[in-house]
């Protein structure tokens, strides 16, 4: 069995979120989360059947999500 390029994409974009999951750091889970959805994002536009937007779309807005908690995240006050 061999996969082709843009099945490594998809199996890369999975691999990322499963790390992501195992992250106790809030702010580096969220830089993987994002990488890992515009990857998915380049493997549903980009398989052979034409792009998927319903996924697409999810991706999009799970990383507008993660952007603006990224943001929260590094501009609220620590308390210790």
């Amino acid at each position: 069995m061999s996969l082709t390029g843009i099945e490594l994409i998809g199996h890369l974009a999975f691999f990322l979120t499963a790390i992501s999951f195992w992250l106790k750091d809030m702010l580096l889970l969220r830089y993987i989360a994002v990488a890992s959805a515009f990857v998915g994002i380049t493997y549903n536009y980009s398989i052979d059947v034409g792009p998927l937007w319903l996924p697409i779309l999810w991706r999009c807005g799970f990383s507008l999500i993660n952007v603006l908690r990224h943001g929260g995240i590094n501009t609220a006050p620590e308390y210790v």
